[in-house]
């Protein structure tokens, strides 16, 4: 055996990887190799693997993107297929793979990294925190009688399509704390993918036109006829525009039926999409998904990405001053408000009253799940009613989504 190193694979290596991945995770080899060679988040020097002898025995696939927190959008790392061979267990590399993994995301101006995991009790000890989401699962549905007058519901043309899609998607997006913006070259090539995994149905990626035969919502979801089965793994839709996604949600449950669904799921938060599925069930189900876990490296870098929007809302709040100290895990950040502007400092001043909670009840806070003022306090937190206030202003209750058609 050689010494075990972690370094940068090598692309004559990614069917290897893809078929060490596809043994080890159960999904086809092909998932894997497209997005090794096809997608652009990739991030330089990824995927990281280990090898022995040659032969790569371990690997871990990091990616960027942005996570939105209303209107900002901040620089986040992917951790995806965290993967060894059975032979090279309990020796450490996912470990080692990992911190090289949070290295790249660091060097790349990344201070959060999500990850999705069955198994969180492995990353929570490498600040990883579940990421609050809620799903809606509908049972008992029922078909559509028939299509009826209405707007007109069609395939999705990803060419003719695109920059209308983009639009909508991108105006929804904003509604939400939490969801994965796409760029324009990522959703071109997503359905490279998708339509391996996580088998996207092309039959249900539908676009409802409006009154000027204008995209005004779409949807795209699976259909799993051995599971009876449908997941929505994108949706959006233009305000006003509820007779569009009625229709919308007409033909989705009419081309699920006719592949065998008869329960299907998608985010919650999507209450326009719920509205219009809702008279087709008899059983909706809302429940936690916490499979997402997300890891903030760098509090600051974070709180920082976030001060155009913080300011905003705190102007929507009516908040004009204050300062507080923010202490998550080792880390401070003091986060000061004058009127527009939000100025976020590294070290913090021991002077300002101090907010420190649990790390997960911290990241409740800035996912908008549940505000500070109703969370159970840290005996270190030294906040009055004012700071208090601040913070509420700061990090409102808002709609927490994660898009499945971005899991990775």
């Amino acid at each position: 055996m050689t010494d075990l190193t972690v370094e940068p694979a090598r692309p004559e290596e990614f069917d290897g990887i893809a078929a060490l991945c596809a043994r080890e995770l159960g999904v086809g080899a092909a998932y894997f190799a497209t997005r090794m060679r096809r997608d652009p988040q990739n991030l330089p020097g990824a995927p990281l693997v280990v090898r022995d002898a040659g032969r790569v025995v371990s690997t871990v696939h990091a990616i960027g993107f942005d996570l939105a927190f209303g209107s900002a959008r901040v620089p986040c790392g992917g951790i995806a297929n965290v993967v060894t061979d059975p032979a090279w267990r309990k020796r450490g590399l996912a470990r080692r793979l990992l911190a090289a993994a949070h290295e790249l995301m660091r060097a790349d101006g990344r201070p959060l990294s999500l990850l999705s995991t069955q198994i969180p009790g492995f990353y929570q000890p490498l600040g990883y925190e579940p990421s609050p989401r809620r799903e809606t699962h509908l049972l008992r549905l029922r078909p559509p009688a028939g299509a009826g007058p209405g707007p007109v519901v069609r395939a999705i043309d990803f060419g003719r399509d695109r920059a209308a899609l983009l639009a909508i998607r991108s105006r929804y997006a904003a509604g939400f704390t939490g969801t994965i913006p796409a760029a324009e070259a990522v959703w071109e090539r997503q359905p490279e993918w998708t339509t391996v995994y996580p088998k996207e149905e092309p039959a249900c990626a539908l676009v409802a036109e409006d009154s000027h035969a204008q995209p005004a919502a779409y949807l795209r979801a699976t259909a799993d006829p051995d599971h009876t089965w449908s997941k929505v793994l994108e949706f959006g839709t233009l305000p006003g525009a509820e007779e569009s996604t009625r229709a919308l949600a007409r033909a989705y449950l009419r081309e699920a039926f006719l592949r065998g669904v008869r329960g299907l799921q998608y985010p919650a938060p999507c209450f326009e999409l719920g509205a219009a599925l809702a008279p087709f069930t008899e059983a909706p189900v809302d429940i936690p998904a916490d499979w997402i876990l997300l890891r903030i490296a760098y509090l600051a870098g974070f709180l920082r990405a976030l001060a155009p929007e913080l300011a905003a809302r705190a102007a929507r709040a009516g908040v004009a001053r204050g300062a507080v100290v923010i202490g998550y895990r080792d880390q401070t950040a003091t986060v000061r408000l004058n009127e527009d502007r939000v100025e976020v400092e590294a070290t913090a001043s021991g002077e300002l009253p101090r907010a420190v909670l649990e790390p997960a009840r911290w990241i409740e806070v800035f996912s908008g799940a549940k505000p500070f003022s109703l969370q159970p306090f840290a005996r270190a937190s030294t906040v009055g009613d004012r700071e208090i206030v601040l913070l509420d202003a700061l990090f409102p209750r808002g709609r927490p989504v994660f898009w499945e058609i971005d899991a990775f």
